[in-house]
């Protein structure tokens, strides 16, 4: 590996996966209480809130009861799968991998 890279700690879901979501312009309020349980019928699982990101309409959620990658995977593609929504993506945490 390359000194400097950035490589997954963990790319297996435990019981829960953190996702990242853009959502489009008509999304005011992604942590109010029904949006959640109508993002949560839509990936086909629970959905938490858990906070925006810096940029335009990105937020963080928790995805629980997840699995497998496939099952997280599946829950991506229904919720990209929205008209609200521009993105979805597995948030994985990173490590510097130090070099020389």
């Amino acid at each position: 590996m390359a000194a400097g890279t950035s490589v997954p700690m963990s790319t297996r879901p435990s019981s829960e996966a953190r996702i990242i979501v853009k959502f489009d312009k008509s999304v005011t309020q992604p942590s109010s209480e029904a949006y959640l349980k109508e993002l949560s019928r839509d990936a086909g699982a629970k959905l938490a809130y858990v906070r925006a990101m810096a940029g335009d309409n990105v937020h963080v959620f928790v995805l629980g009861d997840v699995s497998s990658m496939s099952q997280l995977q599946e829950a991506i593609a229904r919720l990209s799968a929205r008209r609200d929504v521009i993105y979805v993506e597995q948030d994985r945490r990173l490590r510097h991998q130090g070099g020389k």
